[in-house]
């Protein structure tokens, strides 16, 4: 079998050099076999939040994802990549959603809908939250696809005091 691996990633500024940007809250994951996935994330107190969602989806064949919202609210997709357009694909995608947009405080669902025919898929999905982020679009995005090697390389160059956000997925061409 073939080991496939990709890694998107994003580059996010804070508001202030400091305090800096936080990671807050308690992060929470769902994994199924069918779309729409849905799990359970608690949305907690702060200012210039930022909220994550990863998701990782392996399938026979192309499949997308449509949407991901985060307590019925739409998320915004920042970067995306696939292993390719036939046979068995792995897409990796990280989306977000700013202050302005989150919901109230509390436990919120978030829900990662596809877009093609699923099969022999797995879907997974990542979500965590954090302060002190800048409002707006990610300072740079990149993604990297590899069919070979064990090591994956990609080169971003964050600002002073940025976080860079990663999401990585693997998987074995005809499992």
């Amino acid at each position: 079998a073939l080991f496939i691996s990709i890694y998107p990633i994003i580059l996010w500024k804070p508001v202030f050099a400091s305090p800096g940007i936080t990671k807050v809250g308690t992060d929470t994951s769902g994994t199924g076999n069918a779309s729409p996935l849905s799990f359970s994330h608690t949305l907690v107190a702060g200012t210039n939040r930022l909220v994550v969602v990863s998701v990782g989806i392996e399938n026979n064949g192309n499949y997308d994802v449509a949407s991901v919202t985060y307590g019925g609210q739409s998320m915004t997709k920042a970067v995306d990549k696939a292993t390719g357009t036939t046979g068995y694909i792995y897409l990796c995608e990280i989306w977000y959603i700013l202050e302005a947009n989150l919901p109230s405080n509390g436990a919120k669902t978030v829900t990662i809908t596809g877009s093609g025919t699923a099969s022999s898929m797995e879907i997974n999905g990542f979500c965590a939250e954090y302060t002190g982020v800048n409002q707006g679009a990610p300072e740079a995005t990149n993604g990297v696809s590899q069919t070979t090697g064990a090591t994956i390389t990609n080169t971003i160059s964050p600002s002073n005091n940025a976080w860079v956000i990663s999401a990585v997925g693997s998987g074995n061409t005809g499992s």
